[in-house]
């Protein structure tokens, strides 16, 4: 029921009336209020289809205008405890799923405007044959817009080279090795081989150190105290949830939270987004995701 009524408030006709009456200027410095200096907030994206681009640079330039850009050394900073606070609040995008859109449309888009980017990549997904890659994606829930933006040859992934030149300028992320929920009922040795499995395979194809780990499916269903303990055993450097909040000096590494956008929205509703009020919807959420953590710790080890 909660979850049917917050999915209600970010998506129905409340939250699309609000976006469109309420200007952007205006939510934006709400956001100002909320979002102190020296914070960090992460947004995520799935699909960006390519019919998409001229909306998506759109919040882009709103971004420009209303957030200091987080680049990948200012994150590195941030999660040592010594990011410089600015005028504004920090903000760094980051986009799930490993998908061909990834790089084809966002990276270039980024460089454009000058952002920096955290890609979280599923590692099995980049090596399943581009035949296979349409049912494998609904298989495994993948978020992809290629049911209906068709590419001619198949392919709906990102290449393993494409993932490499990714690395040596964002952030790349392991996403588990077949985007898997690893919710309740999962059992140690199966978290452990969808974690370190991954880990060690996306090391392997970019050749740089995999330092975050990112939880598949918002749904509270979809975290476990086994999964918890293998991230902490495998000492991530940080760990991203899918539930909205700001991230600051005070926020467990393991627990940063990430605002949840679409492409295709109007900026009015992107803005009422990270506006702070979301923040609050998820706050019970996002400490039942902390009581997971604690949990972890009674999880025998393997």
């Amino acid at each position: 029921m909660v979850h049917s009524i917050i999915l209600w408030l970010r998506t129905g006709k409340v939250a699309q009336w609000l976006g469109y009456i309420l200007r952007p200027q205006l939510v934006a410095l709400f956001a100002r209020l909320f979002n102190q200096h020296g914070t960090i907030r992460i947004v995520n994206y799935h699909d960006v289809a390519p019919d998409e681009i001229a909306q998506f640079e759109k919040h882009l330039e709103f971004f420009q205008r209303n957030f200091y850009k987080v680049s990948m050394d200012d994150f590195e900073n941030f999660l040592n405890g010594t990011m410089t606070k600015h005028n504004k609040p920090g903000l760094l995008l980051s986009f799930d799923d490993g998908l061909r859109s990834h790089f084809e449309v966002v990276a270039p888009l980024l460089q454009k405007w000058g952002f920096s980017g955290l890609f979280l990549v599923p590692s099995e997904f980049l090596q399943v044959p581009r035949d296979e890659q349409m049912k494998y994606i609904e298989r495994h829930r993948i978020d992809s817009k290629a049911i209906t933006h068709k590419y001619p040859d198949g392919r709906v992934s990102m290449t393993i080279d494409e993932v490499r030149l990714l690395a040596k300028t964002h952030g790349v992320v392991c996403h588990t090795h077949s985007h898997r929920r690893l919710g309740r009922g999962i059992s140690l040795s199966a978290a452990e081989y969808e974690i370190k499995h991954s880990k060690e395979t996306l090391e392997r194809m970019t050749g740089v150190e995999i330092k975050g780990f990112g939880w598949v499916g918002g749904e509270l269903l979809s975290y476990s105290a086994e999964a918890a303990s293998i991230i902490k055993r495998l000492k991530f450097r940080y760990a991203l949830i899918t539930k909205a909040g700001l991230n600051n000096k005070k926020t467990r590494r393991l627990e940063l939270r990430r605002s949840s956008l679409d492409a295709f929205w109007p900026v009015s509703l992107v803005s009422f987004h990270l506006c702070g009020l979301f923040d609050l919807l998820y706050w019970s959420q996002k400490l039942k995701i902390s009581r997971v953590y604690k949990t972890s710790s009674e999880v025998n080890m393997l």
